[in-house]
């Protein structure tokens, strides 16, 4: 069963709640893996999604969406704070 999109019925909303819950029940209990630092979490009110924005390695991402992935779809890029990516981006793009 996929978390986002068509079931074999042609329909997509009764997929997405019954993932739902499965998150929200998989979420209580979970805990972020050893060497990944949250450092915050936003909810999207409007669309449903999460956004957590972390600090770690590769092993810690891996380890991160590893427990996830049979039930949500992930994007993951880095950011940086405005203070931090403005002398970067000065730095690398002139």
């Amino acid at each position: 069963m996929e978390a986002y999109g068509n079931n074999k019925a042609g329909g997509t909303s009764h997929v997405v709640i019954e993932n739902q819950r499965k998150v929200e029940e998989k979420w209580r209990k979970w805990k972020w893996p050893k060497g990944v630092t949250v450092l915050c979490e936003f909810t999207d009110l409007q669309g449903g999604r999460s956004f957590n924005v972390i600090k770690t390695d590769m092993k810690g991402l891996i380890a991160t969406r590893a427990d996830w992935m049979d039930l949500v779809r992930f994007e993951t890029f880095p950011v940086y704070p405005i203070g931090v990516s403005k002398p970067l981006a000065k730095k690398y793009y002139g």
